[in-house]
């Protein structure tokens, strides 16, 4: 099952213009090598990476229909129309929905929200929610995080006489070469044919931009907007968006305004969750505040969610924290039940062996399975598409490995399919059940010819291999202004190779393993290897040129005493 991996160090090319930047900062060599990698090749845009400023963001009008979407709101306002927002039910639709009925709320009363029950509904702008809208008399519908592929659904709206503004970042339709845009009023989506701009936002950052250029057009007090921006980083890093650009921004600026947010029910949720705000990070969010919210769609209704993020009662938002918090508990233990059955499938089957992991169970939880897949995907390293199946239909979802287009994939099998979205690295489905067996078999095939041997091969990517001897405070106090990491924008990885095991190691809790090492008899750091226990069996303490480690470093603060510890991200013993 587990695979070793193959350490890929960085190309050492440096031109002209790398020794231009080493005359031109102050920075030491080591950090302006990993910005260089990471295409940061001008003073100016490295000043931008590492103080990024709201300044720094595009207009809103540059996204296609922006403009003509932020008119119409004003329009609506004008005309004492009632406005539903209608937001996806994961982390990224329920902080924009939140987010658009914060502020259009502070400005006009007749703003209501609505989000889909993942298993009656299903993903996306469904019929039941134009219905609701109409039978409430809701004359303007505005999406977030979906709408970009529901055209039956705004169909029915525009027949109903309902106008629709999509505030969507998936990927539109492509037919004959060209995208196929749905018959809404406006579709406001970064990754439309044309769009201008160096953009990848998350749903609720679309939003954020649309409500920003509206309040900006009309002259509103847009200091509410940017209390609020704790909502656009809590979507950005949890939706997995890439960490560049305006995301890098608005999840920076967002983190700081999170550690210190005024928002009561997020407030409440970091307490259950046994957090501190004020020392919030990117993992914080994406593995413990982000789940809980997830939780409330996947087990229950994504509604209450909602509710945490506005309410203006302690009370209440402890009541709701609390319920999110047993709802993530039952996720947990749903989730490991549904893991321990698909490993069963694939030991029995002998899947193992496929070049893609395709399962189907009758029962499985529809809001578990997708987070299943990227255990899975992780385990085998193997891409992975779990279905459940209820009533005749087969829904799925799926995560990939890098190098695999799971979207392309699906495009390929789209004549199984009833529908389907997402992009290269996780994918939503449905079939009917009759097709599933065949939609299996055409996904193995269109796997067999794109997944090489050296896709196979579970890769870590070096940032820099460095000396024991370049750790040091000042360069830790640069490394935090990476921060926050994530797609496209990871933690750094450093190697050193040849290294000494100093004392003894030992083993903690009861599958991790804690060492020291050094490098030429100099100064030693404290080292933990998740997951790595059985090694100690392996490491010989006084050895020189004994182990090759890559690893990340932080601050540990032992017995009030601050000092750099390595944490392990594989090692390589000599023999």
């Amino acid at each position: 099952m587990g695979r070793e991996l193959e350490w890929i160090f960085p190309k050492r090319e440096w031109g002209e213009d790398f020794e231009r930047l080493k005359r031109e900062t102050s920075l030491p060599p080591v950090l302006l090598a990993l910005l260089y990698q990471r295409g940061l090749k001008d003073k100016e845009e490295i000043e931008k990476f590492l103080e990024p400023k709201l300044s720094h963001l595009e207009n809103p009008l540059l996204l296609p229909d922006c403009e003509k979407a932020i008119f119409r709101i004003k329009g609506a306002i004008e005309r004492k129309e009632k406005i539903l927002i209608y937001g996806d039910y994961d982390v990224d639709g329920i902080t924009g929905t939140a987010l658009l009925v914060k502020i259009l709320s502070k400005i006009y009363p007749h703003v209501g929200f609505y989000l889909p029950s993942r298993e009656k509904e299903g993903y996306g702008l469904s019929t039941t929610g134009v219905l609701f809208a109409r039978s409430y008399g809701f004359s303007l519908i505005i999406t977030v995080d979906c709408g970009t592929t529901d055209f039956s659904s705004l169909s029915l709206a525009k027949k109903l006489g309902i106008d629709v503004i999509v505030c969507d970042h998936h990927q539109p339709r492509r037919e004959k070469n060209r995208d196929k845009l749905p018959p809404a009023y406006a579709v406001v989506n970064p990754k439309r044919e044309g769009a201008k701009g160096k953009t990848h936002l998350s749903g609720c950052g679309v939003a954020f931009k649309v409500i920003w250029g509206f309040l900006s057009q009309f002259g509103y007090d847009k200091r509410p907007l940017l209390e609020n921006l704790d909502l656009v980083a809590l979507s950005t890093i949890c939706d997995i968006v890439p960490l560049t650009n305006e995301n890098r921004i608005l999840a920076k600026i967002g983190l700081e305004r999170l550690r210190r947010t005024k928002n009561l029910g997020l407030r409440a949720l970091a307490k259950v969750s046994g957090i501190k705000l004020a020392s919030l990070n990117s993992y914080h969010i994406g593995y413990i505040l982000g789940p809980r919210l997830n939780a409330s769609g996947r087990i229950a209704d994504a509604t209450k969610a909602v509710k945490l993020l506005l309410t203006e009662e302690e009370k209440e938002a402890e009541v709701l924290a609390q319920e999110l918090n047993e709802h993530n508990k039952e996720r947990q233990t749903i989730e490991k039940s549904i893991l321990k059955e698909a490993e069963a499938i694939i030991e029995k089957k002998d899947l193992e062996k496929k070049p893609i992991l395709v399962l189907k169970k009758e029962g499985w939880h529809e809001g578990v399975i997708g987070i299943v897949a990227q255990k899975l995907r992780d385990l085998f390293y193997l891409p992975v598409i779990l279905i459940t199946i209820k009533d005749g239909v087969g829904k799925g979802s799926g995560r990939s490995i890098f190098g695999f287009s799971l979207y392309d994939a699906l495009l390929e099998n789209s004549s199984c399919l009833l529908r389907f979205g997402g992009h290269k690295y996780a994918c939503g489905l449905a079939l009917p059940i009759e097709n599933i067996d065949k939609f299996i078999s055409g996904m193995e095939s269109y796997a067999e010819k794109f997944i090489t041997p050296e896709l196979k091969k579970k890769k870590l990517f070096i940032d820099a291999e460095i000396s024991l001897n370049d750790i040091s405070q000042e360069l830790l106090e640069f490394l935090r202004k990476f921060e926050p990491f994530g797609l496209e924008n990871p933690m750094p990885i450093f190697a050193t190779r040849g290294l000494e095991v100093v004392g003894f190691p030992r083993v903690i809790g009861k599958e991790h393993l804690k060492f020291t090492v050094r490098e030429n008899k100099k100064k030693a750091f404290d080292c933990l290897a998740f997951g790595r226990h059985s090694d100690i069996l392996h490491l010989i303490p006084g050895k020189e040129n004994h182990i090759d480690i890559a690893y990340t470093f932080a601050e540990d603060n032992f017995f009030g005493k601050k000092r750099i510890k390595l944490y392990c991200e594989d090692l390589k013993i000599r023999e």
